[in-house]
């Protein structure tokens, strides 16, 4: 248990938070220096306890309530290094940070690594892909859809347009309302497509076209290392690359039946493809 050495003497500790925060009646007991080796004693009990029979919110609305978010994210790299040296157990302990942390950097984080750190079972290859994916169709969540696009992995695509084929025009407005997403093969795709399939989104659509290159000057296509614990460097590997206005081009003609002249040559300026004084 070196993870909580600088925390805790023995492993006598982690129960005994575990059994506090599961207790209602007890919870007022740990000090609000215990609460971010309690949460993750709260987690490690319950990672494998389906969702129903949780006490999530109630017991992270006093985490919150006592610790700031500097204490909540160290919180959440110590469940990350739990994680990581357990290879892939446990990472549904990540599910409270994302589902009830008030931070969106903190929710992004936890989404990320739900992807990337759950291990491959005999039924899924990418459970923790399918399960941010179960996620975003449950709460419109535009915070999980950034992540999951934040891959740029077209592996992913499948997964993602799941979202596209089951959800109706106006539940994906939800999660793409807010939706802030940098240029990759993966996003981009995902995006045209949708369009494609829910055209009355093009407004929408075409806000995030136009944001895009202020997030990214290239459009990447790579393969992430998943699960990342397996890997001793980063490993992402690069596939291929396009500039902007390349990639611009690859989308001009699937974009110009549900987007106006206007609209086009708005992204055309903003995709580097044409100068403003040359439309």
């Amino acid at each position: 248990m070196g993870l909580f050495q600088d925390q805790t003497d023995s492993l006598s500790e982690i129960k005994r938070l575990a059994a506090l925060v599961n207790n209602p009646a007890r919870r007022a007991e740990i000090g609000s220096d215990q609460w971010p080796l309690a949460i993750i004693a709260y987690g490690l009990l319950t990672a494998n306890i389906p969702q129903a029979d949780k006490n999530d919110k109630e017991v992270y609305q006093q985490f919150l309530q006592v610790c700031p978010e500097e204490r909540r994210l160290h919180a959440l790299h110590q469940c990350l290094m739990f994680i990581k040296q357990s290879k892939g157990n446990a990472w549904q302990m990540l599910d409270i940070f994302l589902k009830e942390d008030s931070s969106p950097s903190i929710q992004l984080q936890a989404a990320f690594n739900i992807m990337t750190l759950a291990a491959p079972s005999n039924e899924e290859r990418f459970p923790g892909v399918q399960h941010i994916v179960e996620f975003i169709r449950s709460s419109q969540s535009s915070i999980a859809l950034g992540a999951l696009l934040s891959l740029s992995d077209l592996r992913f695509l499948p997964y993602a347009t799941t979202l596209i084929e089951k959800e109706s025009d106006q539940t994906l407005q939800t999660s793409i309302k807010m939706l802030e997403s940098g240029p990759n093969a993966l996003s981009c795709e995902w995006l045209v497509q949708c369009l494609e399939k829910h055209s009355s989104l093009h407004a929408e659509i075409y806000a995030i076209l136009k944001k895009m290159p202020l997030k990214g000057d290239s459009v990447l296509d790579v393969i992430v290392p998943i699960p990342s614990w397996q890997f001793k460097a980063d490993g992402i590997q690069a596939l291929h690359s396009w500039t902007l206005p390349e990639y611009y081009l690859r989308m001009e003609a699937r974009l110009t039946p549900f987007i106006s002249k206007e609209q086009m040559e708005d992204l055309s300026v903003a995709w580097g493809h044409a100068p403003k004084d040359q439309i």
